[in-house]
Order: C-alpha cells, then sequence, then structure tokens
C-alpha cells in the first residue's frame, strides 16, 4: 500500500511534468552521443541513426536491446574498475529513450532538433600517418560458418622504430567482426587465408580491434612518453575474422601507424605480453567450473613494479564472467570484471591512469 500511496502523490503534486511527453528532439542528442558513433554509414553497425527516419523503424529493436544491457555494447563492469572511451549510457539517458519509444516514438516538431554530429572521415587520429599497412583487397570467405584469415604485411622498416600511436580501420566494418594484430620480429610468416588461421601469428600481440574500438595513443609529453618499439624487418599480421553470411563481400582493412621521431629520447618502453594464460580446461557437460591463471606461477612475486596501461580478457566461446586482478601482498588491486562475457563484443581496454602494481 505504501508504494501505491507514494506513486499516487507523485501523480498529484507533479502532474505537469508526470504528463509531459517526449519527443524526438528530447532524445537525439543521447542517440548522437550514444550511438551514432557506430551507427552511421560506414560505421559499421547495422542501421544508422542519425535522424528521426532512421531511427524510428528500429524502435522496438532499441528498447529490447537497452532492457537487456546489449546496446551500448560495453563488456567490462564500471563499478570494478574504468577505462577510456566507455560505451555506456546512463540510468536517466536509458529512461529517457525507453520512455519516449513507450509513447509511441513521437516525432514532434523535428526542425528543433539539435544538429547531428558529423562524421566526415573514416579516420580518428588526425595527421599523416608515418606507415600506412593494408590488407590486398579480399573478398570474404564467411560462408556458413566463422573465416579466420591471417594477413602477413611487411613493415618495410630498415631501422627500429618507436610507435606512439595507431589505428586499425577495415575498409568495410559490417564484415568485421574483429582483427587480433601481432608482431611478427623474424618477418618470415606468410598470408593464410583458408578461412582456418587460428594460431597465434607472430611473437607478440599489439593490438585486438573490435567495431566501435578507438585508436591507441600513447602519452607522448614529459613527464612521461611511452611507446612499443617496432623492430626493423618486422611483419605485422592480422587475424580478420569475418562472420558467416559475409561471403564474397570484399575488405581491405588498413592498419595507420605514428611513430616518435626518430633519436627521440626519454620514452619508457611499452610491452605487449599474455601473463594470464589457461589452455589445460576441462569442463565436464552441464558444468560451469572456476579456471584460474596466475603470473608468475610460484609465490615469489613480480621481479620488478609494472604500471598496467591496458587490459585484453579473452574467453573465445567457453568462457561466462572473467575478473583480472593483481596483489602486491597486502592489496587487492582491480584490473578487469566482465560479469557476462559476450565473444561478439570483446576488445582492448585502456585505462583511465596505468596502474601500478609494486613488487611483492
Amino acid at each position: 500500500m505504501k508504494k501505491i500511496c507514494f506513486f499516487f502523490l507523485l501523480g498529484i503534486t507533479f502532474s505537469i511534468a508526470a504528463s509531459a511527453q517526449l519527443v524526438y528532439k528530447d532524445v537525439a542528442g543521447i542517440f548522437y552521443n550514444r550511438c551514432t558513433g557506430c551507427h552511421h554509414v560506414g560505421g559499421g553497425a547495422p542501421f544508422p541513426m542519425m535522424n528521426y527516419s532512421e531511427t524510428y523503424p528500429y524502435a522496438a529493436s532499441i528498447m529490447y536491446d537497452l532492457n537487456i544491457g546489449k546496446m551500448p555494447p560495453w563488456a567490462p563492469d564500471t563499478a570494478y574498475t574504468r577505462f577510456l572511451h566507455e560505451r555506456i549510457i546512463t540510468t536517466s539517458e536509458k529512461n529517457a529513450i525507453l520512455s519516449w519509444i513507450n509513447s509511441g516514438a513521437p516525432a514532434g516538431d523535428t526542425t528543433q532538433t539539435p544538429a547531428a554530429p558529423m562524421y566526415t572521415s573514416k579516420y580518428k587520429l588526425k595527421g599523416n600517418p608515418d606507415l600506412i599497412l593494408k590488407v590486398p583487397s579480399f573478398s570474404s570467405n564467411g560462408s556458413a560458418t566463422d573465416a579466420y584469415n591471417c594477413f602477413a604485411i611487411p613493415t618495410g622498416l630498415t631501422t627500429d622504430r618507436i610507435i606512439r600511436a595507431y589505428e586499425i580501420v577495415p575498409s568495410n566494418p559490417s564484415i568485421v567482426h574483429h582483427i587480433v594484430v601481432t608482431v611478427d620480429t623474424t618477418g618470415n610468416t606468410t598470408h593464410d587465408t583458408t578461412g582456418g588461421c587460428l594460431g597465434q601469428q607472430g611473437q607478440y600481440t599489439l593490438d585486438v580491434y573490435a567495431p566501435g574500438g578507438a585508436p591507441t595513443v600513447f602519452p607522448g609529453q614529459p613527464p612521461l612518453k611511452m611507446g612499443i618499439r617496432l623492430k626493423a624487418g618486422s611483419k605485422i599480421n592480422m587475424q580478420v575474422h569475418y562472420p558467416p553470411g559475409t561471403n564474397g563481400l570484399i575488405d581491405s582493412t588498413e592498419m595507420r601507424i605514428y611513430f616518435y621521431p626518430q633519436g627521440e629520447t626519454g620514452i619508457r618502453p611499452v610491452l605487449v605480453a599474455t601473463p594470464l594464460q589457461n589452455w589445460f580446461m576441462f569442463i565436464l557437460a552441464n558444468t560451469t567450473p572456476t579456471i584460474h591463471a596466475q603470473y608468475p606461477s610460484g609465490s615469489s612475486g613480480l621481479p620488478i613494479a609494472l604500471s598496467v596501461f591496458g587490459a585484453f580478457p579473452h574467453g573465445h566461446l567457453v568462457t561466462k564472467s572473467m575478473v583480472n586482478y593483481a596483489n602486491n601482498g597486502t592489496t587487492t588491486i582491480p584490473l578487469i570484471r566482465i560479469n557476462k562475457w559476450d565473444f561478439a563484443w570483446q576488445g582492448f581496454y585502456t585505462f583511465r591512469n596505468m596502474v601500478k602494481i609494486s613488487i611483492k
């Protein structure tokens, strides 16, 4: 009864505000800020949402995806750690959209709608890159099953260079599920376009691209300059995942790299590694076991202090949830927690501030 009375009082006291019906102009800014980064022509999403006529036909789908937390697609638990470039929506924004849709998604006076953002370039980083590596134009072989193709692209570098920033840009983002970028320092890897290239290419992983992913830009001004060394003669390997139903569609992914000037000093090296791995999982049918991994494997702790720049958790198709953390002997340091793993929306996540893990 208390709940009914309280609701009744709200209806009387705020009758004017409660009866105000939201129209498109009232929610357009939320769509611009939270959705159109992907939902524009060429942005990789299945349909654009740049205006009322583009958004209205998908109102039911938008409501469903908001209610189940599918959109915006952001896997990390923001109550555990925070990252840059988060694709999230606030409770008030979500409720405004749902209220608008429940009212029939009225257009109202669309001439009063705020100006939509302009997406004039497929590139997010400005300026001319120092090196552009491009996958040869490729016709997807993702027919009835997923296709994983590996492209080994020579850098052509004759001297070592240090990467300051980079951006991965598919020419057809609507057919690219994700891309794993690795570095082969020997330069010996070759293309594998059989659709079954599942193994590790190269010696270390550089990045993982997923639709909506942001470029990587390292701090580049004193007191902190950071970068990844790319050895002369290396190849960049891109494992591109094309999902079923993309057969015959064309893509030509490129990687745009920005280097520090040659001879630049005071650059703190960034090392890309996968310290937590477990390849010996024995899972009985109809069970959900908890799988652990630890680095270092013993109890001696880290040999040196580390600062963690980002995280790339991965569990392919067998994971339900995961949590990564560090412990310096006295304190548990949260790194990343994903409460509901979704293979379709994996990614590389950059911390807002580097996380220091001291020697145990």
